[in-house]
């Protein structure tokens, strides 16, 4: 077992380590994508290259960009083993099946595909039954890392919904941070030192967005920001600066859209669409 002592929550990840070398297909279900692709990132820089190959791919940027994701992946094969540019995300898993080591494929921001009709349409049912084929194989692991979990989620096939849960993957939800793993992160950063420690640590602990904020301010403390004041002033400045966030942002809104066609889909409420749609335009022009 390789020592996960660099990790940002040594004991789970060790845990999800072993869980991956059995092959398994997991939903990792977090509300910071962040904090799970640092996990994902402890497990790929830990890991031997001679016994796995780990691809990373987050499909945030990948929405509507089907070919873009799949080169993504392709790229990440051992060039001697790449071949063609694959057409479909079933060729790929045949390139795949040729690399003798283990495969883990990570795949973040899973819910960049979900409640949202205008995704890419490659996006479909071979798509999902060639990732599905993969969980039933041995010598490939997945992890799949999506805000909640699976069910909550529809995914449109050919512009039909379907629970997102047609993607076989077991949820496992990342822990909470500890106390000890915040303070651990804190000595792994020169810059902070130890009198600030515990009370940047407890006031991350407290914090509902503990990974994100931690982050935040170890950036800050490291970019030398309001070097000289007392670490209790810079935490309260940080802590506004860091819930400076706007509302409503453009993926919020296309998400509402796309839960508003949903509903109106259902009995007589298509006659509500013209005072929605002049809402939403009005809500649009107003924001951008």
């Amino acid at each position: 077992m390789p020592d996960f002592s660099h990790a940002m929550r040594p004991t789970f990840t060790a845990g999800l380590y072993q869980r991956l070398e059995k092959g398994e297909a997991i939903n990792l279900v977090t509300p910071s994508i962040a904090d799970g692709s640092r996990t994902l990132s402890d497990i790929q820089e830990i890991s031997p290259n001679d016994k796995f190959l780990i691809i990373k791919v987050s499909l945030k940027a990948y929405r509507n960009d089907f070919n873009g994701f799949l080169i993504d992946i392709w790229q990440q094969l051992p060039k001697e083993q790449r071949g063609e540019k694959p057409q479909d995300f079933a060729q790929l898993v045949e390139r795949l099946e040729a690399i003798s080591v283990q495969k883990w494929l990570f795949i973040e921001a899973m819910q960049a595909i979900f409640d949202n009709e205008l995704i890419d349409p490659l996006y479909n049912q071979r798509f999902l039954s060639s990732l599905n084929s993969l969980k039933n194989n041995r010598n490939y692991a997945v992890v799949g890392v999506s805000e909640q979990p699976l069910d909550r989620y529809t995914i449109f096939i050919d512009k039909s919904p379907k629970n997102a849960s047609v993607l076989e993957l077991k949820p496992l939800v990342l822990p909470l941070l500890s106390q000890v793993d915040i303070e651990a992160e804190l000595q792994r950063h020169p810059d902070i030192v130890r009198h600030e420690q515990s009370i940047i640590r407890e006031a991350v602990y407290k914090h509902p967005h503990a990974y994100d904020f931690l982050q935040f301010v170890i950036q800050r403390i490291e970019n030398g920001e309001r070097a000289g004041e007392e670490i209790e002033n810079k935490l309260k400045v940080w802590g506004k600066d860091f819930n400076k966030k706007p509302f409503l942002t453009l993926r919020y809104i296309v998400g509402l859209r796309q839960k508003i066609v949903c509903w109106l889909r259902e009995g007589q409420r298509w006659l509500l669409v013209p005072i929605l749609g002049s809402a939403l335009v009005w809500l649009f022009k107003l924001l951008f």
